[in-house]
């Protein structure tokens, strides 16, 4: 194709400046300008060029050796990061256990032999202490929650560095160009993604099942605890009835010691009058005029 005929400056036409080039671009031009004439062949070698093949034997050894170094410091990891979840998983048991056997002591202790000796006050106590255990059973909950989180930020954090490290160690041993090896590492990285993703989210339904079951006991404490409230009033109202009913035939109530004391007054003055009845009748036989009137 012809160049272009040049454009001659007119009156008014004003020249667009043209920006140099940078030493890329002067590089890049240096180097298309070479011969074409044997550039894409080897020169020749002595020993068939076995110095280069065996360099890049070795860059490939090394490059397998990265990636396989890198997969034992990942199982190892994995094997430590799983070991950390179940000592958090057992830690969470055992307070759950706990808490249950908390909750059941105290309500062993609002059974009907104990119940009818408390006081209304002493019933309200126990409630706001079976409150108290479960927020701190909720609290638990919270805090295992943040563990397990805990734990995947740190599995997290721990591949990232490896990862990290491995695509230094590749790019540094140059088996393959660094597009290559970033697709390398985005696969990984994608393999990772996925399993953290995977723990989080059967994380979030161990968690999502722990707070339903959190609250159903809430309501079951109340509902037994509210039960142990009317059973209490009930005793507490059968025991008044049965006080009152023991006092009411007691024989204090049915035959106070008052009362015998008065009845044996009350009959020891009939006898007296009595006696003295029988004496006048007696006597009125002998009783003559002129003492009759």
């Amino acid at each position: 194709m012809p160049a272009p005929r040049p454009v001659r400056d007119g009156p008014g036409r004003k020249r667009q400046a043209v920006p140099p080039l940078n030493d890329q671009e002067v590089a890049i031009g240096e180097v298309q300008t070479l011969p074409t004439h044997g550039k894409l062949q080897l020169g020749v070698s002595s020993t068939g060029h076995s110095g280069m093949k065996e360099m890049l034997i070795a860059r490939k050894a090394r490059h397998e050796d990265a990636i396989e170094a890198y997969k034992k410091r990942n199982g190892t990891m994995e094997v430590e990061l799983e070991a950390r979840t179940a000592h958090v998983a057992r830690s969470f048991k055992q307070l759950m256990g706990l808490n249950d056997a908390e909750l059941r002591t105290m309500f062993d202790e609002l059974a009907d032999d104990f119940l009818l000796q408390m006081e209304l006050s002493e019933v309200e106590g126990a409630w706001t202490r079976i409150f108290e255990e479960l927020t701190r059973r909720s609290s638990w909950v919270d805090q295992f929650e943040k563990d397990l989180a805990k734990v995947e930020g740190e599995r997290r954090e721990m591949v990232e560095a490896e990862l990290t490290k491995l695509l230094e160690t590749l790019v540094a041993t140059a088996h393959l160009l660094p597009p290559q090896l970033e697709r390398l590492v985005e696969g990984e990285t994608h393999q990772v993604n996925l399993l953290i993703l995977s723990n989080r989210e059967a994380h979030a339904d161990l968690l999502a099942r722990l707070r339903i079951d959190d609250v159903k006991l809430h309501k079951k404490c109340r509902e037994d605890w509210e039960a142990r409230l009317a059973a209490w009033r009930l005793l507490r109202h059968n025991h008044a009835l049965k006080t009152f009913k023991s006092y009411a035939h007691s024989p204090e109530v049915v035959a106070p010691k008052a009362q015998q004391t008065l009845l044996e007054e009350l009959g020891a003055s009939q006898a007296r009058f009595h006696e003295r009845r029988v004496s006048m009748l007696d006597e009125l036989p002998n009783i003559k005029p002129p003492m009759l009137s």
